[in-house]
């Protein structure tokens, strides 16, 4: 599941090329199926400039390395329920707590490694390391442009945000 166009017509974003945005979203997908059996389905992308991220939950992934950068997974509170719902067997939860925040962090730990491995495959030598924000801000030192892609899947819709350039050297 490859998603991501050509994206020389963004100058913001020049350096951001499809080859380091589809190992997330590959692994995201894979992972989402794996642990929910919901697959995903694209919808929008389009350019966002982010300095705080206010959605109920949010999954930070910093990536340093061959690439530098980060991508986050958005989502609402609803979704997020359905989501960690869907991880339990059905589970119906009510809050998101920390049995809801481990599933969280098993679905980055997941998406992480994947996209790790999938990077490493092509050549970018990176860490991938995530945390989980409930109800919690996360706020950047600046405004930042991220492609965002907006990810459907049987739970709700999911926003991906990816800001990610090569290493200077």
């Amino acid at each position: 599941m490859e998603l991501v166009p050509e994206l020389s017509c963004v100058p913001e974003l020049l350096e951001l090329d499809a080859e380091f945005v589809n190992p997330f979203i590959v692994a995201a997908n894979e992972t989402l199926v794996a642990l929910s059996n919901k697959p995903a389905t694209k919808g929008r992308l389009v350019l966002t400039r982010m300095r705080a991220f206010e959605n109920d939950t949010s999954i930070v992934m910093k990536i340093d390395g061959g690439l530098q950068g980060a991508v986050v997974f958005c989502m609402e509170e609803r979704t997020a329920k359905e989501f960690v719902s869907s991880i339990l067997y059905g589970v119906p939860v009510e809050t998101l707590d920390d049995m809801a925040r481990n599933s969280l962090e098993e679905f980055s730990i997941r998406v992480s490694q994947k996209a790790k491995d999938r990077l490493i495959k092509l050549g970018y030598m990176t860490n991938v390391r995530s945390s989980v924000f409930i109800k919690d801000k996360f706020r950047l030192s600046q405004d930042f442009p991220f492609l965002t892609l907006h990810l459907n899947t049987g739970c709700g819709d999911i926003q991906v945000f990816f800001n990610l350039t090569r290493a200077r050297d």
